[in-house]
Order: structure tokens, then C-alpha cells, then sequence
């Protein structure tokens, strides 16, 4: 909760920058809601994590942590639902062992920042909290702290982890709420209720508060029934009728 509290004005920034791109392209076209979500979410995971700014928002960042962990993720994919990748040559082959590489070394790199520079307290990487800090975490397997190589597998899953589901959740939420102009109607009706968009009471919202969360029951509602009707899961699934079945009621096979 803490490193939460403490990225929150961060994920505000990050949110004001989402509305100016928006209302930068206004009416001219489709918005890829799902790139802006991931790219929010990058950020937002970038500061929990390291206190960095992945720059996603900017879209000039050194490393495209989105684009190397998209690729690596398809390249995931691949691999479990093909049980000759392993020995496949050629193009599409090269395509995954790139897409693989790319991402280790990115996440390499990441790790000897950490090694070199400890994060600042807030950060899962750096709080100090007994078995957070994962540089104080010990590999009972040797009784020894994280090498590189293990760090960097924390690394990766802490991104990748928080990154993929919540942008998932973001645009599923709001694509089910321009499906339905009532819910956006009286979600507005809420938030102006207590001055966070405009009305004849509040001309000018006031700004987003921490302390807005426990005020808002449509708004967790909202959210909380996206997470029902579409769940975010794993990218990495099993995709094999041979591999694994599910038969439903009306013995309809669904691989």
C-alpha cells in the first residue's frame, strides 16, 4: 500500500498525459485504447518497480519495453503450442530466439541497475520490508542473495505480471462503459457529485485524491464487474485440442 500511495501522484501525471493525447486527436479518428492503457501502465510499473520513468508515455524511450515484451511474449506463445519448436530452423525460428534475447538482455540490463544502484525505498525492488527488498532476498537453494540471473527473472515477472493484466483491465472497462452511454452517465453523476467533473456546483473538477478511492462506489463497482465479465489472464496459454480438452454441457469441444 505504501508504494501505492507513493506512485499514486506519478499515475496522475501519467493519466493528465492520456487526456492530452486524447483530446490532442479528438474526433479525427480511432483512439488504440489498448496501446494507450499498456503504455500507462509501463510507466505506472516502471516507477512501483525501479522509481524509473520507462518513458512509454513519451513514446521516446531508450528501450520499447512494450514492444520487447510483446515480441517475447508471441514468442512465448509459439513455443508452448508447438511441440517441434524446439527443433525448427529458418525465419520464424531466428524471429523467436530474437524476440527472446532481446528481452533478457533488456531485463539484464535492468538488473545490473539494480545491483549498482539500489531503488529508492518505495519501490518493490528497493523497500525494505522483510522479503521485499529482493536484493535481501535469499536463494535458499544456496543461502546466498539473488544472482543476476534470478534477479533478472523477478524483474521480468514483477513487469510483465503488472504491466499486461491491468492494461487489459483498463481497456475492457472502458470499452464495456461506451457500450453502455447510461453507466458512463452515472459514473459522471458520481464523480461531479464530489467535484471531480464539472457541474453548476464545481464549474472546475478539483483534483483526484487518494482519498477519492473509498468515495466512489459506482466507480469500484464498474470496475469490479469488468474484472467479472472479462477476467485479464495470462497471454501464455495452452492452445492444443490434443493437449488439453474441455468439453461444456452441450458437448461442444472447446480446445
Amino acid at each position: 500500500m505504501t508504494s501505492l500511495k507513493r506512485t499514486f501522484p506519478w499515475l496522475l501525471h501519467l493519466c493528465q498525459l492520456a487526456v492530452a493525447e486524447l483530446a490532442a486527436k479528438g474526433p479525427s479518428g480511432p483512439v488504440d485504447i489498448g496501446d494507450l492503457a499498456g503504455r500507462l501502465t509501463s510507466d505506472t510499473l516502471g516507477d512501483m518497480l525501479l522509481g524509473q520513468d520507462f518513458g512509454s508515455m513519451a513514446r521516446g524511450a531508450a528501450v520499447d519495453y512494450i514492444a520487447l515484451v510483446h515480441a517475447f511474449l508471441a514468442a512465448v506463445q509459439g513455443r508452448i503450442n508447438d511441440p517441434l519448436a524446439k527443433w525448427r530452423v529458418g525465419a520464424e525460428a531466428r524471429r523467436v530466439a530474437a524476440a527472446y534475447a532481446a528481452w533478457d538482455a533488456a531485463m539484464v540490463g535492468v538488473a545490473r541497475e539494480v545491483l549498482k544502484a539500489t531503488p529508492p525505498e518505495y519501490t518493490i525492488a528497493g523497500a525494505r520490508a522483510v522479503g521485499c527488498h529482493l536484493l535481501r532476498v535469499i536463494d535458499p537453494s544456496s543461502g546466498k542473495p539473488l544472482t543476476l540471473d534470478k534477479l533478472k527473472g523477478e524483474l521480468s515477472i514483477f513487469y510483465i505480471a503488472g504491466f499486461e493484466t491491468t492494461s487489459h483491465a483498463i481497456t475492457w472497462t472502458l470499452g464495456l462503459l461506451a457500450a453502455h452511454p447510461q453507466q458512463q452517465d452515472a459514473l459522471a453523476a458520481e464523480l461531479a457529485r464530489v467535484g471531480l467533473a464539472p457541474s453548476d456546483v464545481h464549474p472546475e473538477p478539483r483534483p483526484f485524491e487518494w482519498g477519492d478511492l473509498s468515495r466512489l462506489p459506482l466507480l469500484n463497482a464498474t470496475i469490479k464487474e469488468s474484472l467479472r465479465l472479462f477476467p485479464p489472464v495470462s497471454a501464455a496459454v495452452v492452445a492444443g485440442p490434443n493437449v488439453c480438452r474441455l468439453t461444456c454441457h452441450q458437448s461442444y469441444l472447446l480446445p
